[in-house]
């Protein structure tokens, strides 16, 4: 519900301002490439798309990644784990809600106003501090460090391509890696499918494309 009150409160903001969708990120698109490419009807109409679709994919498939760091070195919340499990499909749904919310507030709505008001990397910058002081508790400080520099990344990543469809899928991954609901992948991608990796979700799911 929070997440869902953020998100529309965030949308309402942006209209305020004279942000629509798109310059939220809530779109599919490369911008780099949208201003160094081709004239060509085949590159805009084909190429661009599939090529903005794939590294969306990409970026979303990275959660995979941050997640099994974030499993390995910080603890997650006590009982946060049994209650996400406890909650199956719905779990990963207000997850996915919640990794939205956050990436249109930070990078979509005031990344962009400090950036415009700031410049981009300044705006960068204060959105990663931020996002860092809201949600981690000091003394912490590997994840001060973690979530700062992955923050930086997250940002510079939506200047670039415009986008937080595939950041908010990344997010959503990496929280239903380090709450434990599937396991660990990098013991699968460390180790192969044998020992720690065959107890996973991973481990299993490998063995059946086999």
């Amino acid at each position: 519900m929070i997440s869902l009150l953020l998100l529309v409160s965030t949308l309402s903001v942006a209209d305020t301002l004279g942000f629509n969708l798109r310059d939220l990120g809530l779109g599919i698109r490369i911008r780099l490439v949208t201003q160094a490419g081709s004239s060509s009807w085949l590159y805009h109409s084909v190429l661009q798309p599939v090529l903005a679709v794939l590294i969306q994919l990409g970026i979303a498939a990275s959660g995979l990644v941050l997640g099994g760091l974030a499993l390995r070195y910080l603890q997650p919340p006590v009982g946060a784990s049994d209650m996400l499990a406890s909650g199956g499909g719905l779990a990963v749904l207000a997850l996915l809600l919640a990794a939205l919310s956050q990436e249109v507030f930070f990078r979509g709505l005031l990344q962009r106003a400090a950036g415009s008001a700031l410049g981009v990397p300044v705006g960068i910058a204060v959105t990663a501090a931020l996002f860092m002081l809201l949600f981690t508790t000091p003394p912490l400080s590997g994840a001060l460090l973690f979530t700062l520099l992955l923050a930086l990344v997250s940002g510079v990543v939506a200047q670039v391509t415009g986008s937080l469809i595939g950041l908010s899928f990344a997010q959503t991954l990496a929280l239903v890696v380090y709450f434990g609901l599937l396991g660990d992948p990098l013991l699968c991608l460390q180790g192969g499918v044998d020992g720690a990796c065959l107890a996973s979700e991973w481990g299993r799911f490998l063995e059946g494309l086999k």
